[in-house]
């Protein structure tokens, strides 16, 4: 789904795809990854690996993009969002949370 309606409209638009523009898709893929993939599993200890893995890989997509203030706020997020993932594993609202981090994400990267 995060490739599917920009690249579509994309293609449409211009009848070819550019490969920077996919990249500058990057960062919204890893962050879906990171966000959404470790709610699936059911052990703590996957949890813990997987968020560590598609967090390294949010943080080195956004270094992909232009050094800003945005792009430090964003990864200073991901990294809060990683250690209360550590932390506090699933809590009640995990899912809304989620929400709220990726649209603060998305707002400050794009």
């Amino acid at each position: 789904m995060t490739f599917t309606i920009p690249v579509a409209v994309f293609d449409l638009q211009n009848n070819y795809l550019s490969t920077t523009f996919l990249w500058k898709l990057a960062p919204m893929l890893a962050s879906y990854v990171f966000l959404y993939v470790p709610s699936f599993s059911r052990q703590r200890q996957i949890n813990q690996l997987i968020s560590a893995i598609t967090g390294l890989l949010l943080v080195i997509t956004i270094f992909l993009q232009p050094l800003t203030w945005q792009t430090i706020v964003a990864i200073l997020i991901t990294i809060a969002v990683w250690f209360s993932q550590q932390s506090f594993g699933r809590t009640r609202l995990h899912l809304m949370i989620n929400v709220a981090v990726q649209l603060a994400l998305i707002l400050l990267l794009y």
